[in-house]
């Protein structure tokens, strides 16, 4: 379950299946908020993006390392790093993310593949969501 003002979401499914999700209003965030949230490689994603929408798109990053942190159980365990966004699809709000660090060491089974995590935009808000589907890196 997540919150943020006036609106809440939750997921809900079998108690084998790791499920994640997070809500947050989409706004400006403070110096340095990327530098510290995101590693060089995701700004690099970020700013590859049409300034418009970095924002959005910086609120959909940090929903997705939620719901992944949610999911596995454990939170951001090392921080808002231990978990990066390697992968987005504009057209269909999908972002990839990998673990690192102690999550990559607690979890074996999600180290070297990627989290499907899918995002979307309701009105001013971001809500991200993930069932731990994995990607295996061929």
């Amino acid at each position: 379950m997540a919150h943020a003002d006036r609106m809440a979401v939750a997921i809900v499914g079998p108690p084998n299946q790791r499920l994640g999700i997070d809500l947050e209003q989409i706004r400006a965030r403070e110096e340095g908020f990327k530098t510290l949230a995101f590693t060089e490689e995701e700004n690099d994603l970020l700013n590859s993006l049409d300034a418009s929408i970095q924002e959005e798109w910086m609120t959909r990053f940090w929903c997705a390392k939620e719901s992944v942190g949610k999911a596995l159980g454990r939170g951001l365990i090392e921080g808002p790093k231990s978990l990066v966004v390697q992968e987005l699809d504009a057209q269909t709000g999908t972002v990839k993310v990998a673990l690192q660090g102690k999550l990559s060491e607690m979890f074996p089974e999600y180290a070297g593949t990627q989290i499907i995590v899918y995002t979307a935009k309701e009105e001013n808000y971001i809500v991200a969501s993930t069932i731990c589907e994995i990607i295996r890196e061929t």
